[in-house]
């Protein structure tokens, strides 16, 4: 009776210490710098970096784009790849992020710090564009949050002309950046202080987007109080003229 009380106890215990593990431990069973290394080459500017096989299997969308220099080099265990696709400047928060899971950017350039602020942020939007493009989930959203963090000190026209310059023209499906524009742009509704920032042209010299006549002339409009007549729905145009509206062209 008493062997069979202590295997009993003894199974309890071995249940109670399988509770005890730690699911969630994220370290590696083997090391990621391990293996065969692969010189990666962003767009034509020939710069490589040096990075483990096993790191750009993190993104599904790595390796595959990696096919285009698949000679191998004998004697030093590496493969010479080039991603295209790539904006420059872009390659270095991609690979620190690899190693170390990490946003991290160079210093930004620019003769002013304000230009060094916008310099950040518009290569922020390349940044996620390129995660979102390869399927780098963490680091598209490290950066959102830089996006939101450097966006925060800009005006609208600035935003919409960094994203112009980064991102022209942003996919159907991509949620967060359109509503993170849309959500800028409705601020302008109910915050008089930024329509009244809000500054398009400095100079008469160079060219302005037609966006921005667009969009100086919504910003005027609300800062003088103008009541424009709501936009009446396709529906209502129907029903009211009996007229056949066809789909709408950009």
């Amino acid at each position: 009776m008493g062997k069979k009380k202590d295997a009993k106890l003894q199974d309890m215990q071995s249940a109670i210490g399988d509770l005890d593990v730690d699911d969630t431990d994220s370290r590696p069973e083997a090391s990621p710098y391990t293996g065969k290394y692969i010189n990666v080459s962003f767009g034509n500017d020939g710069t490589a970096f040096k990075v483990p096989e096993s790191l750009l299997l993190r993104g599904s969308k790595l390796l595959p784009g990696l096919g285009i220099n698949k000679d191998y080099e004998y004697g030093c265990g590496s493969y010479n790849r080039r991603l295209d696709g790539v904006p420059q400047g872009i390659d270095h928060v991609l690979v620190h992020h690899l190693f170390t899971g990490a946003y991290q950017c160079l210093k930004p350039t620019g003769p002013t710090p304000r230009d060094k602020e916008i310099a950040e942020y518009t290569t922020a939007i390349q940044y996620y564009v390129t995660a979102r493009a390869y399927e780098l989930n963490t680091l598209a959203e490290q950066a959102q949050s830089e996006i939101e963090r450097i966006g925060a000190r800009l005006d609208l026209h600035t935003i919409f002309r960094a994203a112009e310059k980064a991102y022209p023209n942003p996919c159907m499906d991509d949620a967060w950046f359109i509503n993170y524009l849309k959500a800028r742009s409705k601020a302008l509704m109910t915050d008089q202080a930024a329509r009244q920032n809000m500054g398009f042209r400095h100079d008469t010299q160079g060219t302005i987007s037609v966006a921005a006549i667009f969009l100086e002339s919504v910003v005027e409009s609300l800062s003088s109080n103008t009541h424009l007549p709501p936009v009446a729905s396709r529906e209502s145009v129907v029903q009211e003229t009996g007229a056949c509206v066809g789909p709408l062209s950009v």
